[in-house]
C-alpha cells in the first residue's frame, strides 16, 4: 500500500540532501531555452532571405507578391524548424527525468543520489522516455484529428455552421475526460523505465498495473500537485501583474519587474520538477520488496 505522505516526507528528505538534483532540469531549461532561441533566428532569417527586398522598401504589394512566390519552400521550413524544436525539447526533457529518476533511484538503495548516477541513467534511459513522449504525442495527436472529423462530415454535408461548431466542442469534451485518465494510466513509466531498467512499452504497462492498484494514493498525489501549482503559480502568475503598473510611469522599472518575475518563474520550475519526480519514484518504489538493481 503506497503510503503518500511517507513519499512526500522521505522524498523531501532526500531532496535537501542532494541539492544536485536541481542540475538536470537546469541543464534542461538551459538547453531548451537555447533550441528555442535558434528556431526563431532561423525562422527569422529564412523570412529575412525571402521578403528582405519588401522590408527595405515597406512595400505592401512587393510583400504580398514574394509571400506567394515564397510559397511552399518557407512554410516547409518553418514546419520542420518547429517540429525540430518539439523534438530536441522532448529529448533534453527526457533526458533531466532520467537523470533526477536515476539519483532518487539511488537514494532509495541507500547510496548517493551522485549527479554521476543522474548521468548515468540519462544515457541508458533517456531514448526510451523519449519514445514515451511520441508515443504521447502520437496518441493526443491522433485524438486532435478524431476530434475534427464529425465537423468535417457535417460540414461536407452542407449544415450549418453553428451545428459544425458544435459537433467539434463536443467531439472536444467527450475525448477530453478520457485523454486525462489515459495520462493519470501512464504518468508513472518514465520512473519505471528507469527503476526497473524497463522498455517503453513495459514501462506503460507498468504504470498503468500501478494507477489501478492504487487509485487513492495517485488521485492524493494529483490532487497535491494540483494545488500546490495553482497557489505557487498562480501567486506568481498574480505579482507578474505588477510590472502594467509601473508601464506608463516608468517603462524601465516595468521591463526590470518583467525579466524578474521571468528568471523567478523559470527557478521555482527549476526546484519544483525534481521533487515531484522524486515523490513519484519513492511512490512505485514502497512497495518493492527487492533492492532496486541496475
Amino acid at each position: 500500500m503506497v503510503e503518500v505522505e511517507k513519499a512526500l516526507r522521505n522524498s523531501l528528505g532526500l531532496y535537501r540532501k542532494n541539492p544536485a538534483f536541481v542540475l538536470p532540469h537546469l541543464i534542461e531549461t538551459v538547453l531548451t531555452l537555447l533550441v528555442f532561441l535558434s528556431t526563431a533566428v532561423t525562422v527569422v532569417m529564412a523570412i529575412g532571405v525571402h521578403f528582405s527586398d519588401a522590408l527595405l522598401e515597406e512595400d505592401p504589394t512587393l510583400f504580398i507578391s514574394q509571400i506567394a512566390s515564397a510559397g511552399m519552400g518557407l512554410i516547409t521550413i518553418i514546419i520542420l524548424s518547429f517540429l525540430f524544436t518539439l523534438f530536441l525539447s522532448a529529448l533534453i526533457k527526457a533526458g533531466a527525468i532520467a537523470g533526477v529518476v536515476g539519483m532518487a533511484k539511488k537514494g532509495f538503495n541507500g547510496e548517493k543520489a551522485s549527479l554521476g548516477s543522474g548521468f548515468v541513467a540519462t544515457k541508458k534511459y533517456t531514448v526510451d522516455i523519449l519514445l514515451f513522449w511520441i508515443f504521447i504525442g502520437l496518441i493526443y495527436s491522433a485524438s486532435m484529428v478524431l476530434a475534427f472529423v464529425p465537423s468535417v462530415v457535417i460540414s461536407a454535408l452542407g449544415m450549418p455552421e453553428g451545428l459544425v461548431l458544435g459537433a467539434t466542442i463536443l467531439m472536444f469534451l467527450l475525448l477530453f475526460i478520457p485523454g486525462v485518465v489515459f495520462y493519470v494510466l501512464i504518468m508513472f513509466a518514465p520512473q519505471f523505465i528507469v527503476v526497473e531498467g524497463r522498455g517503453m512499452l513495459a514501462g506503460v504497462k507498468k504504470s498503468i498495473t500501478f494507477v489501478k492498484e492504487n487509485p487513492g494514493a495517485v488521485l492524493i498525489y494529483i490532487a497535491i500537485v494540483f494545488i500546490f501549482s495553482f497557489f505557487v503559480f498562480g501567486g506568481l502568475g498574480i505579482l507578474s501583474l505588477l510590472p502594467d503598473l509601473f508601464r506608463n510611469a516608468s517603462p524601465f522599472i516595468a521591463t526590470a519587474l518583467d525579466i524578474l518575475f521571468f528568471i523567478l518563474r523559470l527557478s521555482v520550475g527549476i526546484i519544483i520538477a525534481p521533487y515531484f519526480e522524486i515523490v513519484k519514484t519513492w511512490m512505485i518504489a514502497e512497495e518493492r520488496t527487492e533492492p532496486v538493481t541496475g
